[in-house]
């Protein structure tokens, strides 16, 4: 368990680290407005992914381990993912046009398709490989993917104008190679088993595609609830404070989501687990989390406070970098809520607590968005610092409940003496 933690955090710390860089690179040519426009478009995206592919992360494990029947469900799938990009492209377009969006259409699509090329199959095949406990395989696709990345990045930086247009080019081109290797190398073994094949007439695309929706609705519901929820503090920001307020808290995000990585492939490691344990395991692995978290948490937040002013100085960062990297040390709080958040989603998901799971993140959503709403009208010194905050306590309010609950029920199991 421990070496597969390191295999998969090691692959998340490579690309991170370059995609960090690669990001504040990147603020130092463009505008912090440029910058949060680049970063609104990656969030809508992240949205996107979870209209694309309508709960198909969850019932990839819902199939079990046999890799024969997730095989069958992920070729079936293809379709309905190719049909619902297609029309998500469309209904952006339109959307942006009514709206009339500051940034050019043109741009927010090349950003878009980007991201969500190479997200979608990631997603997909992360779920794929995790359950039938192949990790390694996925680690393959993230370092060809960040690989990538770096090549496109680097002629980007030798070989054109360093404007956002032709890094908004350049990021969708490195998206298509990737999928394109992706089929390749998943194609390999992807085809080893019969599977049902779908009729290419209207009539049984059609009756697909709404089977697939009756059969992913609660998981995607609860997916784009989630989703929703991860983004509101950048869409609250930009309500509120801007495109350039976006960039600035984008730039501290960055560092943060890279603190956070060994935590987060722990939690992914543990994910499918949820489908197949029993209810006594299920419990040991969620409250295992928050030893996990909280000693992480500690560990990051001194070491920060010990060398934190002293590596801005090191580095000579510049001034505009002085304000992300001053609200670093409140966002810190992220490695607990968010963490503490997902485990509970991820057992709810893999208990079947589909509607739980929904309600529960609404609630959090509502909270959040009508606190930021209600402190930007009555507080007068309202900022970016107080919002990181009542995210981080929403998060984690609406979750410490049925911790203290199932913290309890474990207690109790692991007393009560087993009937022979």
């Amino acid at each position: 368990m421990l070496r597969k933690i390191i295999n998969l955090a090691t692959s998340s710390v490579t690309q991170l680290t370059i995609r960090t860089f690669t990001f504040f690179y990147l603020s130092y040519l463009f505008t912090l407005t440029e910058m949060g426009y680049f970063t609104l478009s990656i969030t809508v995206a992240t949205l996107a992914v979870n209209v694309v592919t309508f709960g198909a992360y969850n019932l990839i494990m819902e199939q079990g381990e046999s890799e024969k029947d997730i095989q069958g469900f992920v070729r079936k799938d293809f379709l309905f993912y190719a049909v619902n990009m297609i029309v998500f492209a469309l209904s952006f377009s339109l959307f942006h046009f009514i709206f009339k969006m500051d940034v050019p259409l043109y741009l927010s699509l090349l950003f878009l398709l980007g991201e969500m090329l190479q997200v979608v199959f990631i997603f997909i095949f992360s779920s794929y490989y995790l359950t039938i406990k192949k990790p390694e395989k996925f680690n393959h696709l993230r370092n060809v993917n960040t690989a990538i990345y770096l090549c496109v990045f680097m002629s980007f930086i030798l070989l054109t104008d360093k404007t956002v247009s032709s890094w908004g080019g350049l990021y969708f081109l490195s998206a298509v190679l990737f999928v394109i290797y992706g089929f390749y190398y998943v194609g390999k073994g992807f085809y080893k088993y019969e599977t049902h094949k779908v009729g290419c007439n209207p009539r049984d695309i059609g009756r697909l595609y709404i089977n697939r929706v009756f059969k992913g609705k609660h998981y995607f519901i609860s997916s784009v609830a989630r989703a929703l929820l991860t983004a509101s503090d950048k869409l609250v920001i930009v309500w509120l404070f801007g495109y350039d307020k976006l960039g600035l808290y984008s730039l501290a995000e960055k560092a943060v989501t890279a603190f956070n990585i060994p935590v987060s492939a722990y939690l992914q490691l543990n994910e499918p687990k949820y489908y197949t344990c029993n209810r006594v395991k299920r419990l040991e692995i969620l409250l295992s989390l928050i030893p996990v978290v909280l000693l992480y948490f500690l560990f990051i937040y001194s070491s920060y406070l010990v060398l934190g002013s002293k590596l801005f100085l090191l580095l000579g960062l510049p001034e505009k970098f002085q304000a992300p990297f001053s609200i670093l040390s409140t966002m810190l709080l992220y490695i607990i809520s968010v963490n503490i958040f997902n485990g509970l989603m991820h057992l709810f998901n893999g208990t079947g607590k589909i509607r739980l799971r929904i309600n529960l993140t609404l609630l959090a959503l509502f909270v959040f968005t009508i606190s930021a709403y209600l402190g930007n009208k009555f507080f007068v010194g309202f900022d970016i610092v107080i919002l990181i905050v009542m995210f981080f306590f929403t998060q984690l309010l609406v979750s410490i409940p049925f911790y203290i609950r199932y913290i309890i029920n474990y207690v109790h199991i692991r007393k009560t003496p087993v009937r022979m």
